[in-house]
């Protein structure tokens, strides 16, 4: 048991520097501030796993792999959905082409 703690432990240290981990470079913005934006597509992502020492990094890391994915959508824009209630399972945005 002790070494499987030590491996979650590993695990958690490279969390925090993961390449990639901020995402493509895309302007976060508001639902207000996309009206003459074209809309891409929406993109939804479940963290891969829960807990109370794992969650925010799990959270940034879908965050980063949406930004992901707008970009290889064609986006250079995300609005993320503001989630509602205390824990967050699923990660919701819609991905904009903004530039003209």
């Amino acid at each position: 048991m002790r070494g499987t703690g030590l491996a979650v432990l590993a695990f958690l240290a490279g969390c925090t520097a993961m390449p990639g981990q901020q995402g493509a470079t895309l302007r976060e913005a508001t639902a207000a501030d996309v009206g003459n934006c074209r809309y891409i597509t929406d993109i939804t992502m479940t963290p891969g796993v829960y807990g109370p020492v794992v969650t925010d990094q799990a959270l940034a890391l879908a965050r980063a792999r949406v930004k992901d994915a707008a970009k290889a959508s064609g986006a250079d824009t995300i609005v993320f959905a503001q989630p509602t209630g205390s824990a967050v399972y699923q990660i919701e945005a819609k991905a904009y082409l903004c530039a003209t």
